[in-house]
């Protein structure tokens, strides 16, 4: 028996052209149900009573609701192309947050594939053969890796909540590493990357995630926690600055 899948959606919805994306890069056909929000369909008012809103997927009368929970539901139903872009990383590792950061800030929805360093998997080899490392993210099928090279991608990709400033001279400008969360409540205004004297605060790390576990990742309200340096690089600079200094002042006392 063929699926049967059905689109409820209106016209020029980004929503609903997010959800048709992928049922055609899953080479799914789809029956499209045209809405008008001033006056909706007694089946649209069944199928998402709640909140009453487009884009609803119903597959085999079962519907699924809200753009992002429909991409989830497509990408694990169906298992041709991959929608949602995969994380190889381990529990504990700076870098693999910072991309975390990075894909929270976007809103965007990621399968973690949990790695451990001492028995790498095959699709990490297969993914990263030269260096072997973490993290590396995979998005229609193609494997970036380095948490900076994926950063940059990040922003390039999805044009939401900026991680780089977007004027090209303030980019040239920019450190090496983004320094993430410079402000405590981030403006969609404000980039990311800014030249700011104050280190992130250092807090506790988050459990890990099951190995293979798909996490969806809505936009952060407020400044998400860090548990370490974005940049610790710029921090041993300013280090040996401070000994350099403090040694200079010493050779002058007489």
């Amino acid at each position: 028996m063929a699926d049967e899948v059905k689109l409820f959606g209106t016209w020029g919805s980004p929503f609903r052209r997010r959800v048709e994306i992928a049922l055609k890069l899953k080479g799914l056909p789809y029956e499209l149900n045209e809405e008008d929000l001033s006056n909706k369909s007694p089946l649209l008012m069944k199928h998402n009573p709640v909140h009453k809103k487009i884009p609803v997927l119903l597959h085999n009368r079962k519907p699924i609701a809200a753009s992002l929970v429909i991409l989830e539901y497509i990408d694990e139903t169906w298992k041709g192309y991959p929608i949602l872009p995969q994380l190889f990383g381990t529990w504990g590792s700076p870098f693999r947050r910072r991309v975390e950061i990075a894909l929270k800030l976007k809103g965007l929805p990621y399968e973690l594939n949990e790695e451990d360093l001492s028995n790498k998997s095959p699709l990490l080899l297969k993914y990263n053969p030269v260096h072997k490392n973490i993290p590396v993210l995979l998005h229609n099928r193609k494997p970036i890796a380095a948490s900076l090279v994926i950063l940059e991608y990040i922003d390039e990709t999805w044009k939401g909540y900026p991680i780089l400033p977007q004027v090209p001279r303030e980019r040239a400008r920019a450190p090496p590493a983004p320094r993430l969360l410079r402000q405590s409540s981030p403006s969609p205004s404000l980039p990311l990357l800014q030249s700011s004297p104050s280190p992130p605060r250092l807090l506790a790390s988050s459990p890990p995630h099951s190995k293979s576990s798909p996490v969806m990742s809505p936009p952060l309200q407020s400044s998400p926690s860090l548990p370490f340096p974005l940049f610790p690089h710029v921090r041993l600079r300013r280090l040996e600055a401070k000994r350099h200094n403090h040694a200079s002042h010493e050779l002058e006392v007489p």
